[in-house]
């Protein structure tokens, strides 16, 4: 079982302080570049993908390349599935044997590579079930002093 990283854990409500990491690093939510060599169809699910996950604040810069990944797997997987289902999963041999078509394999390897790829995004119904989102908190007179310097004019201005 893999271990599970700090943001998992805070989005899950399940983080704790006390155990938590002192070297993990903090990312801020951000869309990556879409990488250039991303086909036309890839691009749309990028495009999808990006505003979805960068509302669930999951996305950062680091996770380009899993995310074109992933958008190329999803458009081999669609090309090969429309294929097979205009030419059908198997084919009669010169010989006369029913064989079946090479495309079935392939098919089934870029299903194992969307699995472990949808994991790694959550973006399957089992990862998105253990994500809960924090509560919006009010805002801390005191945190906002130390991040911007100034001191706030709620009601101690007034």
């Amino acid at each position: 079982m893999r271990k599970k990283t700090e943001t998992l854990k805070s989005l899950q409500g399940t983080f704790r302080p006390d155990r938590a990491s002192t070297t993990s690093l903090k990312l801020e939510a951000i869309i990556p570049t879409c990488p250039i060599n991303l086909s036309g169809e890839a691009r749309i699910i990028w495009d999808d993908l990006c505003r979805k996950l960068i509302d669930l604040k999951v996305l950062t810069t680091l996770d380009g390349y899993v995310l074109a990944m992933y958008c190329e797997s999803f458009t081999r997987w669609d090309t090969l599935r429309k294929f097979l289902q205009e030419n059908g999963d198997s084919y009669q041999s010169e010989t006369g044997l029913c064989k079946i078509r090479p495309e079935v394999q392939s098919l089934k390897e870029c299903l194992n590579s969307l699995d472990i790829l949808t994991a790694k995004l959550c973006l399957s119904p089992k990862d998105r079930e253990k994500i809960v989102l924090p509560e919006a908190k009010e805002a801390d007179e005191f945190e906002e002093f130390l991040r911007t310097g100034k001191a706030s004019r709620g009601k101690a201005g007034k």
